[in-house]
């Protein structure tokens, strides 16, 4: 983990009972004085199903398919390099991400949370080092994580613990040194608004 180094917007819009649909996008937020220094966005649309199971469990199913491109830059003392000493290292990256979501909530008075289970594919389209091809990646990680809402009507905190996790095998092609920057496991911690757009016309009558 970073710091907060992402910052994103996510939307749902149901436009039939029990159908959702979601898009969704993020840029990085890194200091160019940070080691490693990273860029990233994403963007994804999707959409998927959702039920109520008795008044207050909810339950959905959503997949989403996504454009994302990331760059990643360090000074480092290399074993990949052919010259000895502290060198500029530079990761590009172009890709697809796939996703597959579960999600399982208790909607109470004032206080909601639940958990999200989340698996994600990457179709890797390019990847790079010093503009060179690599030829290994990470293409699979499995994200599960925590939520909590609290607050009434038309404005709500958000939080989210959770991790993200390459599958081991896919990291089988990579070095030491790039299985560190290119399919580590992560910390995911998260903190936003949430606004219904519903109950805040209501508010203003």
């Amino acid at each position: 983990m970073n710091g907060f180094s992402k910052l994103g917007m996510d939307l749902a819009y149901s436009p039939l009972k029990h159908v959702v649909l979601t898009g969704a996008g993020s840029f990085g937020l890194h200091s160019r004085t940070d080691n490693p220094y990273r860029t990233r966005y994403t963007t994804s649309l999707g959409g998927g199903l959702y039920t109520m199971v008795g008044k207050a469990l909810y339950l959905s199913v959503l997949g989403s398919y996504g454009i994302a491109a990331s760059r990643v830059s360090y000074n480092g003392y290399s074993a990949l390099d052919t010259l000895p000493g502290q060198v500029l290292t530079e990761y590009r990256a172009a890709y697809r991400p796939y996703s597959g979501q579960l999600c399982l909530a208790f909607l109470g008075e004032g206080v909601s949370g639940g958990l999200l289970v989340r698996q994600t594919w990457l179709d890797v389209r390019r990847l790079t080092r010093n503009g060179g091809p690599v030829g290994g990646q990470a293409t699979e990680y499995f994200e599960p994580a925590l939520f909590l809402r609290f607050g009434r009507r038309a404005w709500q905190g958000h939080a989210t613990l959770g991790f993200s996790s390459p599958n081991a095998n896919m990291r089988l092609g990579l070095q030491r040194e790039e299985q560190r920057y290119l399919a580590a496991n992560t910390l995911m911690i998260g903190m936003g608004l949430v606004v219904r757009p519903h109950l805040l016309r209501k508010s203003f009558q």
